[in-house]
């Protein structure tokens, strides 16, 4: 067996303060990995919903393509290309009115069928299976009578002052006097990986130049919203390695301490035969159990509280200012996985520097 394995095993660090600290340092990496990745993901879902990531415009026409429709498809980068219809309404459900934007829906089959978020929901007093009056203003107004759906959450809507509506294309094609086949654009949503800045405004000029068509990506039409989700990035980054900082400080005073409690072991294994590298060996494997420890505790707990916000949402938000009504979780296993790797080998570079006072200590100081 191991020398050092097995004098570690028998010392005991009793610095609970380190520990803790680990474990809170921990608990926020984890914590703002999962809330970041949160924002990320139900943003990134609302701009899907509402205009995808890229969308072609034809020159001067409606018609699209199936040959070019049929390239994008099997294009592995991209998720889904449809065709897609907008128009502005005005719903009416009583006495109340309200400005939409109607959008078309591929999952809505029923003719007349519309879909509206639970906000335009409370704005009209509606319910489910409900008739709404919509008002088609053009050269010659058009009325409709749809029957509500269904309602859905809102989306992570940019502007909340602009409610949307869902509708079946075929409805909207008829209110346009487009044929079957026409659109207004195709929406092409890229796969999860891709929905960064970055990849979209690459991807967005290759679709343009490859089809002809004229393409406006997301992050041109909502800059902000990417500049805000840039500078969380930063932010998670910057806690990150503050943390890390916290952690491998308040772990390498409690090593101090151990060691300086510790003096008349270490001269006694040094007398016995055990080198001043085998010494400070034993204490790194002390550290590595109680940094790995730390991080158990912060880990588990971050887990618990954000499994806990995922199913409950107790934590609201102003969607006004953070585009959702409510603190977003989404646990990203890989991101929390090097997260705490990266952690773990910071404490450890930082503990390694006491263990080299070992050297200084001689039998003359007992």
């Amino acid at each position: 067996m191991d020398a050092s394995r097995f004098i570690a095993s028998k010392l005991k660090f009793k610095s609970r303060l380190a520990i803790g600290a680990t474990a809170v340092s921990a608990f926020i990496i984890v914590l703002s990995i999962s809330i970041l990745s949160g924002f990320k993901t139900e943003i990134y879902k609302g701009i899907s919903k509402i205009c995808a990531e890229v969308c072609l415009y034809a020159p001067d026409s409606n018609t699209f393509d199936e040959d070019i429709i049929a390239t994008l498809e099997k294009d592995k980068r991209i998720e889904s290309v449809r065709a897609a219809v907008v128009e502005p309404s005005i719903l009416k459900s009583g006495e109340s009115l309200e400005g939409v934007i109607f959008h078309s829906d591929e999952s809505i089959s029923e003719k007349l069928h519309i879909k509206i978020t639970e906000s335009l929901a409370r704005t009209l007093s509606a319910h489910k299976n409900d008739t709404l009056t919509a008002y088609f203003i053009g050269d010659n107004m058009k009325v409709r009578n749809f029957v509500v759906e269904d309602l859905i959450e809102d989306p992570a809507l940019i502007d909340k002052n602009a409610q949307i509506a869902f509708a079946g294309i075929s409805d909207l094609q008829r209110v346009k006097g487009l044929r079957t086949g026409e659109a207004d654009c195709l929406e092409v949503r890229l796969l999860p990986a891709l929905k960064d800045r970055r990849s979209i405004n690459a991807i967005a000029p290759e679709l343009a130049y490859e089809t002809g068509y004229r393409a406006i990506s997301s992050t041109a039409r909502f800059p902000a919203i990417y500049d805000w989700l840039e500078i969380l990035d930063a932010n998670v980054i910057l806690i990150l390695i503050l943390m890390c900082i916290v952690a491998g400080f308040n772990m390498v005073s409690g090593f101090l301490i151990l060691i300086m409690r510790s003096t008349s072991t270490i001269v006694t294994l040094s007398a016995l035969g055990m080198n001043f590298k085998q010494i400070g060996k034993t204490f790194l494997r002390l550290a590595c159990g109680s940094t790995l420890k730390g991080l158990l505790i912060g880990n588990a707990t971050a887990l618990l509280f954000c499994i806990i916000q995922a199913c409950t949402h107790f934590l609201k938000l102003d969607p006004q200012n953070y585009f959702v009504s409510y603190l977003p979780i989404h646990l990203d296993a890989v991101q929390i996985i090097l997260a705490n790797l990266l952690a773990f080998a910071a404490v450890i570079l930082l503990v390694a520097i006491p263990t080299r006072r070992i050297s200084r200590i001689d039998s003359k100081y007992l």
